[in-house]
Formats: structure tokens, sequence, C-alpha cells
């Protein structure tokens, strides 16, 4: 969690590819250094996960298209994963890996069968979990929800973060096929309301 976070990135929860990177991570730091501690091996394994894969990819570019760096004063998105972190903080409405069964195989669960809203265990953790996490970020300028399903979830525990909340992202993820479309039809508005959030730079 960082408390001085500008911008709020939020998705689903951890996938198969963030999980497999931070215990990854968790095991290259320990080899080299066993004596590393809990809170660097949670920052390590945090930042070098969150979102990792394509889906960072296609999120930097989507906050490229609409200009976010320049209301940062940063050259680029990907900066906020390095050397702008700073600004950045990340998270999960869900904050541990959650899986559904699929054909007998688990799949990541993306926040439909069940819905996020239609079941009472994952309504009462969002809730639960969610609530400190914002609060202890006071200078939030943007809070981007990663697709529909976090999008309505949030806004439905959380009105009162309406007004920062960047509303029509697609979701980053590879596999959705209308990520494209979506980000076209809906780029104008999304451009405005970042515009609406930065009266300034920084």
């Amino acid at each position: 969690m960082n408390p001085d976070a500008v911008i709020l990135i939020i998705g689903i929860t951890p996938g198969f590819s963030q999980t497999r990177t931070a215990y990854r991570t968790l095991l290259d730091v320990l080899h080299k250094d066993p004596d590393a501690s809990p809170q660097m091996l949670c920052h390590l394994a945090k930042v070098r996960s969150r979102f990792a894969g394509p889906m960072r990819r296609n999120l930097m570019d989507m906050l490229d298209q609409l200009g976010l760096p320049a209301y940062l004063s940063i050259p680029d998105s990907a900066s906020l994963f390095n050397e702008h972190d700073r600004l950045l903080g990340t998270t999960s409405l869900l904050k541990y890996p959650v899986f559904r069964k699929h054909n007998g195989q688990l799949i990541n669960y993306g926040g439909t069968s069940p819905s996020m809203l239609g079941d009472p265990y994952l309504t009462s953790f969002i809730r639960n979990s969610f609530t400190s996490e914002l609060a202890a970020m006071p200078d939030l300028k943007l809070i981007i929800p990663l697709g529909k399903a976090v999008e309505t979830a949030f806004l439905t525990i959380y009105p009162e973060y309406q007004h920062l909340v960047l509303r029509g992202l697609p979701h980053p993820s590879g596999v959705n096929a209308h990520r494209g479309q979506i980000f076209t039809e809906n780029r104008r508005a999304l451009e405005l309301q970042i515009q609406n959030n930065f009266p300034r730079v920084y």
C-alpha cells in the first residue's frame, strides 16, 4: 500500500500469471538473500507481479493514448511502474488469488459466475478488506477500475468515491476480445474524465 498514491489501479484478483510471478520473486530473492525481511519480500513480489505480462502492456498503452502521463508530468505510463511508482497504488478488489472451476479445471476468476455483488462472501470480503486501504491514500486524484465488473462492484460498495472513478476503461486482459472496440467507443469520455480530475499537472 502506497499512502502517497495519486493514481490507484484496481484489478479483480491476482491471476495465475501474477501469482506465479510473485512466488518466483520470493524464491529468487530468498535464494540470493536468505535473511531478506518480510517487508522487502512483499514489496518486491508486488512490484514485479502487479498486472504482470500482456495485461500491463495493454494497460500502459491505453493510459498513454489517453494522455495520463502528461497530467502527472512523467514521460509515459511505463514509468508509473518504475521510477515514478511513488505516484501509483495498485490493488485488487479480491486481494488474494481467486479461481473457479470450469469443466473440471481451475481458471482465473473474471468477476462473474458468481458476480462479486451476487456472492455475500465476496461482497463482504471486498467491503472489509478495502475500506482501510482507501482511507490510507488521502491524495488520490484518479481511481482506475479495470473492466466493468470491477467498476460496478467498486461504485456499488463505495459510492462516496464516484467522483474519482474513471468509468468505461475496458479490462486490459489479452483474452478480452472487445477491448479495442470498447476503448475506441469510450476514448473521448475517458479523456474528459481524466482532464476533469486533474486541474493542474504534478
